[in-house]
């Protein structure tokens, strides 16, 4: 094995047995339920919290789950390493955007408002419900509604 693979491989067990530990960490500190899996060269490694017997659940029960799941993905974080090594770019100065993934849902249904207003014409069945944000649950289903 050469001196490159050897080192690639030294560094992805430190930072496999890193992540694992700050799991561990974070679900001894919080009281987390917390499931790890990475998937590297056709091998699993695997990380469960021993609190809960039922842990991990399936996609399909974390899907229909409420409140809605937050799912990240690889740009989310990508997007977000990126404004933390530009802090001096004068374009990220001041900006308190946070990351893609939005928790405050009042900013998410607004953004989603300013998304939709930039690519076309409104949906005639949203303006009847855009008036309240606290009654979200209707907003969601007449959104994916198709308009006939």
């Amino acid at each position: 094995m050469s001196n490159v693979r050897k080192r690639q491989s030294q560094n992805a067990s430190r930072r496999r047995r890193t992540l694992t530990n700050k799991v561990y960490e974070y679900e001894e500190l919080y009281g987390a339920d917390v499931a790890l899996v990475i998937y590297q060269k056709g091998r699993y490694y695997t990380y469960v919290s021993s609190g809960n017997p039922c842990f991990p659940p399936s996609k399909k029960e974390i899907m229909n789950s409420f409140p809605i799941p937050i799912n990240m993905l690889p740009h989310d974080a990508d997007a977000k390493y990126q404004r933390k090594r530009n802090s001096e770019d004068p374009e990220q100065v001041g900006n308190t955007e946070k990351g893609c993934a939005d928790t405050n849902i009042a900013t998410a249904l607004r953004r989603q408002d300013e998304a939709s207003s930039l690519s076309g014409p409104m949906n005639p069945y949203q303006s009847q419900v855009h008036t309240s944000e606290s009654n979200m649950l209707p907003r969601l289903a007449l959104d994916s509604a198709e308009v006939v």
